[in-house]
């Protein structure tokens, strides 16, 4: 007697579709590799020039913002030693605005609760 159901035959047939699809893939992504890695060969020097200038001016954006120095100071260094990644990064982590709006928010916060705590050592006092 068989055992095999149309669901299982569906399966199969799907594994083995996602299977061939994975495997174009990866060859697709390892020919795309080969030919980005002999095109950058060719123009690794303007790469390297163009990619230090824009780290030089990301510094000094980045020593120009308005937060910590072990912040400005650990992003620096970062640029500076690995720029092509660390630029990369900075994109995606880096220009993330919502530090800056909850601390906006935080200290609008703190504008209102800050006048009605007393200045009293009474509730001090009685804990």
């Amino acid at each position: 007697m068989d055992n095999t159901t149309l669901e299982a035959e569906a399966e199969v047939q799907n594994g083995v579709k996602r299977l061939i699809f994975v495997g174009i893939a990866i060859v697709l992504q390892v020919i795309a590799i080969l030919i980005l890695n002999v095109y950058f060969i060719e123009h690794a020097e303007w790469y390297a020039i163009i990619t230090r200038l824009i780290g030089a001016l990301l510094v000094l954006f980045i020593y120009n913002e308005d937060t910590t120095s072990a912040v400005k100071m650990t992003w620096i260094i970062i640029i500076m030693a690995l720029p092509i990644f660390s630029i990369t990064l900075y994109i995606l982590i880096g220009l993330n605005g919502h530090t800056f709006k909850m601390s906006k928010r935080y200290k609008a916060v703190d504008e209102k609760l800050f006048p009605l705590l007393t200045d009293s050592d009474e509730p001090l006092a009685r804990l």
